[in-house]
């Protein structure tokens, strides 16, 4: 099992299934980190961040994203619902997708280290 305790002070997104991406991202150029995340990733149904020392996230975990969320959910938290929940067990797992830039128009590769599951996106 992975430590997901590596991913602190880190942005994630997730899609539809709960299939989560984590990167560092912070606000830059006029765009939130879920955006960028999101935009980077082209995946972006809802997100939330992970940071231990934040007393009000759950178990470390946060699940509020304006940007994300509310389009895709109505609320800004999506803690305690299905795709929340979805998402923060596999956080909890460490099944998460990390993102790696390979350049020269290789594309965008995520690497889930749980699942051994590589996805290239262009």
């Amino acid at each position: 099992m992975s430590n997901y305790y590596q991913y602190n002070n880190m942005t994630w997104v997730a899609d539809s299934s709960g299939n989560v991406y984590v990167g560092n991202y912070k606000r830059s150029g006029g765009l939130t980190q879920h955006r960028r995340l999101a935009d980077y990733t082209g995946i972006g149904y809802v997100g939330g961040s992970i940071n231990f020392s934040r007393s009000d996230y759950v178990g470390g975990i946060g699940y509020n994203s304006r940007t994300l969320n509310i389009p895709s959910t109505g609320n800004r938290s999506v803690a305690g619902t299905d795709i929340g929940i979805a998402a923060g067990t596999n956080i909890l797992k460490g099944s998460v997708y990390k993102a790696y830039n390979m350049g020269g128009g290789m594309g965008r590769v995520h690497y889930n280290s749980v699942t051994d599951d590589l996805k290239v996106l262009y």
